[in-house]
């Protein structure tokens, strides 16, 4: 959902990296978008452990 957004709001606060606020703001989808990456890995992982675990209880 919020993932195709993520390179065009790059897009828009690096035009003018020169400006303290863009660099702020910069630092800030930055640090959100490494948030949102890790989540993504994180609960991707869970599900696989979890599907993992479905199948092995069907099977038994």
């Amino acid at each position: 959902m919020i993932v195709p957004a993520i390179g065009p709001l790059y897009d828009l606060l690096c035009r003018n990296p020169e400006d303290e606020k863009q660099k702020k703001y910069l630092d800030i989808a930055t640090e959100k978008t490494e948030c949102l990456l890790e989540d993504i890995i994180y609960f991707h992982e869970r599900n696989m452990k979890l599907k993992k675990d479905e199948e092995i209880n069907y099977r038994n």
